[in-house]
């Protein structure tokens, strides 16, 4: 296994642990904003987004799905703030993730609107 998969199989397990801790206490809003605050150091808010999904129908979820929304479009709106870097040449990753997410969320209320 490379140094790679092993970092990134860490992050996950440490994710996964931050999720039991939600789902164990699931109305505890500080627990939540624990595991959104790890999963944003981490660069992984696809991640969360990808929990809270599966939590399909419930309200809270929902509320999270979309403050993630907008941590993602405020750290989007930082980076382009940024004097030193050049919008044209901003991370593809960010972008990448920011559309993905997006795609995700929007995807998630079509399929409700149409059922």
């Amino acid at each position: 296994m490379s140094l790679e998969n092993k970092e990134n199989k860490d992050r996950t397990e440490v994710l996964e642990a931050l999720w039991k801790k939600v789902m164990e206490d699931w109305n505890n809003e500080a627990v939540h904003d624990q595991f959104i605050s790890k999963c944003r150091e981490m660069c992984r808010l696809d991640f969360a987004v990808s929990k809270y999904l599966e939590r399909e129908g419930d309200d809270l979820a929902k509320r999270k799905i979309e403050q993630i929304q907008l941590i993602m479009e405020y750290d989007l709106k930082a980076m382009l703030k940024q004097e030193r870097i050049n919008p044209s040449k901003i991370n593809y990753t960010a972008w990448f993730l920011f559309f993905l997410i997006a795609s995700i969320i929007l995807w998630t209320i079509l399929l409700k609107l149409f059922k």
